[in-house]
């Protein structure tokens, strides 16, 4: 029926047919040619698709190396490689935490941080239900207190009963680091709150806490708002037997002295006409410092000077008044750093090694 052009052998014009009717008929599957040359019933290895092309053959179990098993192969070693570091990992950080002293700082900072935003976070519902209240302040004592004995800080209180006043009064505290945190809650009395930057307000469920603990936030930029703040605390002052604490540095001072107050307190104080009770927390250097990244166990004293009365005082005896309970808390400041120097019985801590320089571990209180 088909005539075959004189050039072409019989061979080749059904070899012609069978593709023309492979690629014209709907649905069908391209035929392959068999090799020329190959035995019948042979592998695939003797099929050639129309143009010439081998199709694929499936490659035998293990058969060559780079074989499919590879692609099972490597995240099998990726998986174990990750167990091996998983394990590993504890035993390598804690003998650098142990032979390393700016990692084991590092450590205990972020440790201290995330023990603060933790329990804020946790004990910020329970404050919620009973609303922003001074009372709330316990809560965050409580949360801050067992960190001494995580650290193996001893605190010492000297001059506590200066803190037993019935009525209203403004505590000033000497400012070096977060640490003071501990000293605050240490001796801080009833109905009690500290006097903080705004900015920090605004840090999640930290500055939460802090609100609903009663915490009073000044915009130190805004003198006309500061103002304001000041004069609304004076005026609570008295109607709700309230106690402020106060960091008059306005900023963290590490040295062994005192940066110049800020008179933000001592106008508080004046207006309300409450006494003003300094509070001096000794140096930290000696198991402290940032700057050179150390941070072991050591003995911290606490010394509440006398109460300074602010009876019968007017806004322009506030500049006298913020020298002279600066000038008193400077000398307490300057004796304590030379009383503690080399005095370092110390707690326990419960965070690792931290054993002072030149004295032995295990002993030690409290208070």
């Amino acid at each position: 029926m088909h005539r075959a052009l004189p050039w072409a052998s019989p061979t080749s014009h059904a070899d012609l047919l069978i593709t023309w009717h492979t690629w014209h008929a709907p649905g069908a599957r391209p035929l392959a040619r068999r090799r020329p040359g190959a035995e019948p019933g042979s592998a695939m290895d003797g099929l050639l698709l129309p143009g010439g092309a081998r199709p694929l053959a499936r490659r035998r179990p293990g058969a060559e190396p780079g074989s499919a098993m590879d692609g099972l192969l490597l995240p099998g070693l990726l998986l174990l490689l990750l167990l091996l570091l998983l394990l590993l990992l504890p035993p390598a950080a804690l003998l650098l935490y142990r032979c390393s002293p700016p990692f084991q700082y590092l450590c205990k900072v972020a440790f201290f941080n995330c023990w603060i935003v933790a329990l804020a976070t946790l004990l910020s519902p329970l404050a919620a239900l009973r609303g922003r209240s001074v009372e709330n302040m316990k809560l965050l004592r409580a949360a801050l207190l067992p960190l001494k004995r995580f650290y193996g800080i001893r605190m010492r209180v000297r001059g506590s009963e200066q803190l037993q006043l019935r009525g209203p009064f403004v505590i000033v505290c000497n400012h070096q680091a977060s640490l003071d945190l501990m000293g605050m809650v240490e001796v801080i009395p009833e109905r009690c709150v500290p006097m903080a930057k705004r900015e920090l307000q605004f840090l999640g469920t930290v500055g939460w806490a802090c609100w609903l603990s009663g915490t009073i936030f000044i915009d130190r930029r805004r003198r006309d708002a500061a103002i304001e703040v000041i004069a609304r605390t004076a005026r609570a002052l008295r109607r709700d037997n309230l106690r402020v604490w106060v960091f008059p540095e306005g900023t963290r001072n590490p040295g062994k002295s005192m940066l110049p107050f800020k008179r933000g307190a001592f106008h508080l104080a004046v207006q309300a006409q409450v006494p003003i009770v300094p509070v001096v927390i000794s140096p930290y250097c000696d198991f402290f410092s940032s700057k050179e990244k150390r941070f072991t166990s050591g003995t911290c004293t606490i010394q509440v000077l006398p109460r300074v009365e602010t009876r019968g005082l007017s806004p322009e005896d506030v500049p006298e008044l913020t020298e002279s309970v600066r000038q008193a808390m400077a000398e307490a400041l300057a004796e304590l750093a030379t009383s503690d120097h080399g005095d370092q019985d110390t707690e326990p801590p419960l965070l690792g090694p931290g054993k002072d320089r030149g004295s032995p571990q295990g002993r030690g209180g409290s208070k």
